[in-house]
């Protein structure tokens, strides 16, 4: 079973608190099981693992919610998360470092943040990367695109203007790896 670090859960939280009005907020937590809530309102440690299903139900049930179509939501969550959870070191490898640099690092961060997967950087180049995880089993099409929107806004964090970011090959298209392409100014 997949599971996430408590940080990426907090930063997701942190844009759905961000997005909600208070009467939103209070209807949100209502359609929740009661797991997700339980998750939802606790003090979630930004160490530990959790199990992602119930993460999961928290991201699909914000679009009902905020009458906004899902897949921009959940590219927005993952740009938000991106910079709600970086850690005053990881913000300086993104103020000094540049998108080639990142890339050269992103299978150690992902090991940080998910339980699974083999994150594999297949070429890239000042201003390219392709990029793939295999041996993942995402539960919902929530998280690869929450993934996209993070990897998105950490090229832009790291230098990178006008990225064009696809998701070419995912597990929710009857693919057996992620993969997404990107390309930068």
């Amino acid at each position: 079973m997949l599971k996430i670090k408590g940080i990426a859960i907090k930063s997701t939280i942190n844009y759905i608190k961000s997005k909600l009005k208070p009467e939103e907020l209070s209807n949100f937590e209502n359609i929740l099981s009661i797991e997700a809530k339980n998750l939802f309102i606790s003090s979630i440690l930004s160490s530990d693992w959790y199990e992602v299903n119930f993460f999961v139900e928290i991201m699909s049930r914000v679009p009902e919610i905020v009458k906004r179509d899902s897949y921009q939501v959940w590219w927005e969550m993952g740009r938000f998360s991106c910079e709600d959870g970086l850690s005053t070191v990881y913000k300086l490898f993104y103020k000094f470092g540049s998108p080639e640099f990142i890339i050269k690092r992103a299978a150690q961060v992902w090991s940080n943040y998910y339980s699974e997967g083999i994150f594999f950087v297949v070429s890239h180049s000042f201003n390219y990367a392709h990029v793939q995880i295999k041996d993942i089993s995402f539960p919902h099409p929530a998280l690869c695109i929450r993934i996209s929107g993070w990897m998105e806004r950490a090229i832009e964090l790291s230098g990178g203007k006008n990225v064009i970011l696809r998701h070419t090959l995912c597990k929710f298209q009857k693919q057996i790896i992620e993969e997404w392409k990107a390309s930068w100014t």
